[in-house]
């Protein structure tokens, strides 16, 4: 992905993408990694995904 973040295209790539590996029987797609969690700061994608990057602050802000 480069340029302008979230960009129409860019969300339906990755929204072909997660429906292709639901179709192939995943449950969630997880988003690893601080670029897809920012990609999707604004809205979540409409896909059941696990946000890993949130998960690791909620951890984080949990223990201090």
């Amino acid at each position: 992905l480069t340029g302008k973040r979230n960009t129409k295209p860019e969300a339906e790539l990755l929204a072909g993408f997660a429906e292709d590996a639901m179709a192939l029987g995943a449950q969630a797609i997880v988003l690893a990694g601080t670029d897809l969690s920012s990609f999707y700061s604004e809205a979540p994608p409409d896909y059941p995904h696990i946000d890993l990057a949130k998960a690791h602050i909620g951890q984080i802000m949990a223990i201090s």
